[in-house]
């Protein structure tokens, strides 16, 4: 288990880049993703608010969850979760897959998004909090 803060908060804060990344690339080559699975334009939009939809469902679970069994955990199941569905996301060969795919990646980052701020102020010191 890592116990230096500094290395706990690099790797949040890569995961947390990683996620805005994948957020946002998927309407980046949206052209692509239409000419390849035929999509029109609001399938396209469909494909982004899926994630939304795994994200803000399940994101109260996780805080529930959070509380009740250890976090880091959570957070590292999430991550799997998330890595997978973003693998399918670019293998998924129908819209159907696709929609499936970006609610899961939703679902993983939900995990990651609610409970990494808890372990950020469980390493910050009193006078470090709010920095």
């Amino acid at each position: 288990m890592i116990q230096n803060r500094r290395a706990i908060l690099a790797i949040l804060t890569a995961l947390n880049l990683v996620n805005y990344l994948d957020r946002f690339l998927v309407m980046a080559v949206s052209p692509r993703i239409q000419e390849r699975l035929r999509l029109d334009d609001a399938q396209t939009g469909w494909v982004a608010t899926a994630f939304m939809l795994g994200y803000f469902a399940t994101s109260p679970i996780f805080g529930y969850l959070g509380d009740r069994y250890p976090r880091k955990g959570l957070i590292a199941a999430g991550v799997a979760v998330w890595s997978l569905a973003t693998v399918l996301s670019g293998l998924a060969p129908t819209y159907g897959t696709m929609i499936l795919a970006r609610i899961a990646v939703g679902v993983g980052e939900a995990s990651y998004a609610t409970l990494s701020p808890t372990i950020i102020d469980d390493i910050a010191t009193p006078a470090q909090k709010n920095k």
